[in-house]
C-alpha cells in the first residue's frame, strides 16, 4: 500500500511539473512569435513575479481539473492509451477556460492568432501531461508484471473451470496482478481441486465479511455453466462492495462479444469495476449534490422555519424525527426528517407507513405529499450520507426481510442513497413489503443506467410532482 502511495504521489508530481514546463514552453512562444508580431521584434522571456506566480497556480489548476475526473483513482489499473484519450478530452476542456478567462484579452495584431493561441497551449499541455503519463504508466504496469504490486484476490469456484482459470494465471508469463487470498466454493460439497494452491474460505455466504477482514480488492468468479444458478447469489453477495469483478465467461458470452480484452496474457475475463458511474460523473454527481443542497438550505431557510413551526403546533413532540437507515456499502447512519407521526408511533415495533396511516399527524400528511418532510435530509446529502438522486434507504429491520426473498437488494448498496429517486417518482410511498421489492427493480433499473444527465430527468419530474402535491 505503501509503493501505491508514492506512486500516485509520483504520478500528481508528474502531471505538475509536465503542466509548468507545458506553461514555460507557452510563455516563451508568446514573447517570442505572438508579441512579436506587434512590437517587430522578439520580446525578452524573463522571469518575472507573474510568471513565477504563474508556475505555481497553472500546474494546480490542471491538477486539479485532472484530479476531478478521477485521473488519480487507482493507478496501477490504468490504460496507457485510454489515459491519453481522457487527457485528451480534459485537457481541451480546460484550455478552453484558461483561454477564456486569462488570454481573450491579450493584444493581438489579428484575430488570427487567438486561433494559434488556444491550438498552442492545447498541444504543449496535451503532449506533456501525455508523455510523462505514458512514462509512469509504463512503470507501473511494469510494478505489477514483475510482482512488486498485486491485488489481494478471491477466486469463486473449486471445481474443473477454476482451476484451469488459476492455472491460465499463474502460467501467465508476466503476472496479472492477482494475489490470491484463497477461494470460495459455490457448492454444498465441492470437489476442492484448488486446496492444493489456496485455502478454503468458505461459502458464498461469507464473502461480504472476507471482503471486509481480508481487504480484498478482486473477486475472480470462475464456475461451470452447470453451476450458472448460483452466480445470482455470487453476484448478490459481492457486487454491493468495493471491489473489481472478473467473471470467466461463457460460450454465449463469446457469441455476443461481450468479452473486452484488457490483457493478451491469462484468461479472457470480463471485468466490471465497483462503481456504477466514471469518476467525472461521480465527481460531478457529488459537485451538484453539495450546491444543490446548499442553494435548497439557504434559499429554503424560511419555508424551513415555517415547516419547524408548523410541525411543532401540529402536535406534542419534537421538530425532527432522526432514524437509523443503511447507505452505501451497507454503512449505517442517521436520516433526519421533520416529525409527520405523533410521538411513540412505533412503540409497538417499526411498521411501514401506508396514505391513510392513523398515525400520520394533519399537518404531517400535508407535509409528505408536497415532500416539505424531507428538507432535513439535504444535511445528510452535504455529509456525504446520502446524494440527491438514487435509492430510498431502507432500515435494518426492513432489509433483513427484503434480502431473505431477494438477495440482488444488495446491488443497490452500490451507489449512495437518494432524497428521491427513479422508484420513489415511479412508485412513491411503499406501504408492503411486495411494493417495497417492485420498487427495487426500478432501483436496479436505474443503478444499471447511473448516469448525471439521467439524475437531472429525476429531479426535474420530482419537481413535478411535488408542485402537483401528490408526493413521492
Amino acid at each position: 500500500m505503501k509503493l501505491r502511495r508514492k506512486a500516485q504521489i509520483f504520478y500528481i508530481l508528474g502531471d505538475a511539473v509536465a503542466s509548468a514546463a507545458a506553461w514555460a514552453a507557452f510563455f516563451a512562444y508568446r514573447k517570442i512569435f505572438v508579441e512579436a508580431q506587434i512590437h517587430g521584434h522578439a520580446m525578452p522571456v524573463e522571469l518575472t513575479s507573474h510568471f513565477a506566480l504563474a508556475l505555481i497556480l497553472i500546474p494546480l489548476f490542471w491538477v486539479g481539473i485532472y484530479a476531478f475526473a478521477g485521473a488519480y483513482r487507482d493507478i496501477y489499473r490504468k490504460s496507457r492509451l485510454k489515459e491519453i484519450g481522457r487527457a485528451f478530452l480534459i485537457t481541451f476542456l480546460g484550455t478552453l477556460f484558461l483561454f477564456f478567462t486569462l488570454l481573450l484579452d491579450d493584444a493581438v495584431k489579428d484575430y488570427n492568432a487567438f486561433r494559434y493561441t488556444f491550438a498552442t497551449l492545447f498541444l504543449i499541455q496535451f503532449t506533456a501531461v501525455s508523455l510523462v503519463r505514458f512514462v509512469i504508466l509504463s512503470i507501473l504496469k511494469h510494478h505489477i508484471e514483475t510482482g512488486r504490486v498485486g491485488f489481494r484476490t478471491i477466486l469463486v469456484g473449486s471445481d474443473e473451470k477454476a482451476q484451469k482459470v488459476y492455472e491460465s494465471i499463474q502460467q501467465s508469463p508476466v503476472s496479472l496482478g492477482f494475489r490470491f487470498e484463497g477461494y470460495v466454493s459455490v457448492k454444498e460439497d465441492p470437489p476442492h481441486l484448488l486446496k492444493a494452491h489456496m485455502p478454503s474460505l468458505g461459502e458464498v455466504k461469507d464473502l461480504p465479511h472476507l471482503i471486509k477482514t481480508r481487504r480484498i480488492e478482486d473477486i475472480i468468479i470462475a464456475i461451470d455453466p452447470t453451476d450458472y444458478s448460483h452466480l445470482y447469489h455470487v453476484l448478490a453477495a459481492v457486487e454491493a462492495e468495493n471491489v473489481y469483478l472478473h467473471i470467466f465467461p461463457g460460450e454465449l458470452d463469446i457469441l455476443l462479444r461481450r468479452i473486452p480484452m484488457t490483457t493478451i496474457y491469462g484468461p479472457p475475463l470480463i471485468e466490471i469495476p465497483p462503481h456504477v458511474m466514471p469518476p467525472l460523473e461521480r465527481n460531478l454527481k457529488r459537485a451538484f449534490d453539495i450546491g444543490f443542497s446548499l442553494a435548497v438550505i439557504i434559499f429554503g431557510f424560511p419555508v424551513f422555519l415555517l415547516t419547524a413551526l408548523l410541525v411543532r403546533l401540529s402536535s406534542p413532540g419534537p421538530i425532527f424525527y432522526h432514524q437509523k437507515r443503511i447507505g452505501r456499502y451497507g454503512r449505517p447512519f442517521t436520516i433526519h426528517k421533520f416529525r409527520t407521526m405523533y410521538v411513540d408511533a412505533e412503540r409497538n415495533g417499526p411498521a411501514l407507513s401506508s396514505e391513510d396511516d392513523p398515525r400520520i399527524t394533519p399537518i404531517g400528511r400535508f407535509l409528505r405529499r408536497t415532500r416539505l418532510d424531507e428538507i432535513p435530509q439535504f444535511y445528510n446529502v452535504l455529509k456525504g450520507d446520502m446524494s440527491v438522486v438514487g435509492p430510498r434507504p431502507e432500515r435494518p429491520d426492513f432489509i433483513k426481510e427484503i434480502v431473505k426473498k431477494a438477495p440482488e437488494y444488495r446491488l443497490i448498496l452500490k451507489v449512495r442513497p437518494g432524497i428521491t429517486g427513479l422508484a420513489q417518482v415511479k412508485l412513491g410511498y411503499t406501504d408492503t413489503l411486495d411494493k417495497m421489492l417492485e420498487r427495487l427493480r426500478w432501483d436496479l433499473i436505474y443503478i444499471q443506467n447511473a448516469s448525471f444527465i439521467l439524475d437531472l430527468k429525476i429531479i426535474a419530474h420530482t419537481i413535478i410532482v411535488v408542485l402537483k402535491r401528490k408526493g413521492v
